[in-house]
């Protein structure tokens, strides 16, 4: 294991375009590490914030202190990670070790401290230089981008950064610079909280905020785990009694009586403010399916040269009329794949099913859940290759075809099916 402390400049703000901000990062030449599925169990502590990150790339014991404000701002991170995690082992049996340390660490935090909160989200990670970039898809809230200002004292003088340099695109991260990743300062090291490196840190910040299109207005104060408390917060139904032992905040029954459960029963996990993606994976489906339909054609003009290969005064010469039907359908199905893709998004709110989707088009739907029929999941031939599911929604009064929501992983499909099925049960009560 290592451990450390370290001092970032950071800021985070909701993404309306995830897409832009990694065709972005990209263009300036930024480092890709890999897309991390983490699941963070945050712990009620007396000061600052306490939590255990396990993920399939990062896995780490993080407390830090942090200002509620929008715009750069400090955090001071005390870090202890495994060394043996995903992100710096191909031995998965090291990997999978080191997760199991961190499960035994989670077991014993929560048998001394109460569970806060638990927050789910899929990362990307980016890095330029000492900057990282995460760009997150955080269950019950939406999409969102951080950057990250890093200094690591452990690193020596020579790690200082410069206010006006640009970051180096060829440049390698320091491994001791990296406290949501792969970071592994020296057991001695002392932050440096020194005004130059401060304000070195918030131009990288300030600067990076720039090249990915991030306002003023798009910037948040607060931190995922704030953010789902509040949620919680304000769809809780009943506020704590005086001496009922709950704490503020919190939702459900109070200890000890055995007052009726809240009527929305829809997890909190799964509800979400935001917009939401489908799978990347979907697009590579669709153009299978268009590519077969494309490929039918090609050959059926293939088929009427070779019928009419030996007539008189062709119009073309042999193989022009496929060979143009496969160039311009081929960049038709790349070009309208993707723009499907980016115009679909999809939320699941508290009493609701929205779906926003069409190129041309815009077509906005919204399904209440209290007039759902009946829900499938289904997958053709070619979804099940890439473990996704389509939501099928029937409603009363549904006119044609029932209401699909494609592109979504297996397992989140059905967790949305049984979370409205639960919905319109309890709505039956």
């Amino acid at each position: 294991m290592g451990a450390g402390r370290l001092t970032n400049i950071e800021i985070k703000a909701r993404c309306d375009d995830p897409e832009r901000v990694r065709s972005v990062l990209q263009g300036l030449g930024a480092r890709f590490t890999g897309q991390d599925e983490q699941v963070d169990t945050y712990f009620r502590v007396s000061r600052g914030r306490l939590k255990i990150r396990e993920g399939t790339i990062e896995q780490s014991l993080i407390a830090y202190e942090r200002p509620n404000a929008e715009g750069p701002k400090q955090s001071d991170v005390h870090l202890y990670r495994a060394r043996t995690d995903r992100a710096r082992t191909d031995s998965a049996a090291e990997a999978d070790s080191a997760e199991s340390d961190m499960a035994l660490i989670r077991a014993a935090l929560e048998a001394a401290l109460d569970v806060l909160v638990v927050v789910r989200k899929r990362r990307d990670i980016w890095f330029l230089d000492n900057v990282k970039i995460h760009v997150d898809e955080v269950e019950g809230l939406g999409s969102f981008v951080e950057i990250e200002a890093i200094h690591d004292p452990s690193a020596g003088p020579t790690a200082e950064p410069s206010p006006t340099a640009e970051p180096s695109p060829t440049a390698e991260p320091s491994p001791t610079a990296e406290p949501d990743s792969a970071a592994e300062p020296g057991p001695t090291a002392e932050p440096d909280s020194s005004e130059p490196v401060t304000d070195a840190l918030r131009a990288q910040c300030e600067r990076l905020m720039a090249e990915l299109g991030v306002e003023n207005e798009h910037l948040l104060a607060t931190s995922y785990s704030d953010m789902l408390l509040e949620k919680a917060a304000t769809r809780s139904e009943t506020a704590p009694e005086p001496g009922s032992g709950r704490e503020p905040g919190t939702s459900g029954p109070e200890p000890g009586t055995s007052a009726t459960p809240p009527r929305l029963i829809l997890d909190e996990a799964l509800l979400t403010d935001g917009l939401r993606p489908l799978e990347k994976a979907i697009v590579t489906v669709w153009r299978i399916k268009t590519g077969i339909w494309a490929g039918v054609v090609v050959l059926a003009l293939l088929a009427w040269d070779i019928v009419t290969f030996f007539g008189n005064s062709p119009w073309f010469p042999f193989g022009v009329k496929p060979g143009v039907a496969l160039l311009v359908l081929g960049a038709l199905i790349t070009v309208m794949t993707r723009l499907r893709y980016r115009s679909w998004r999809f939320a699941l709110r508290e009493d609701e099913l929205y779906l926003g989707r069409g190129i041309f088009n815009h077509i906005r739907t919204i399904v209440p859940l209290k007039r759902i029929q009946h829900i499938d999941v289904s997958q053709d031939v070619f979804e099940r290759e890439f473990d996704l599911g389509r939501l099928v929604v029937h409603t009363a009064g549904t006119r044609g075809n029932a209401i699909i929501l494609p592109g979504l992983k297996l397992e989140e499909a059905e967790r949305l099916r049984d979370a409205m099925k639960a919905f319109i049960q309890d709505e039956a009560l």
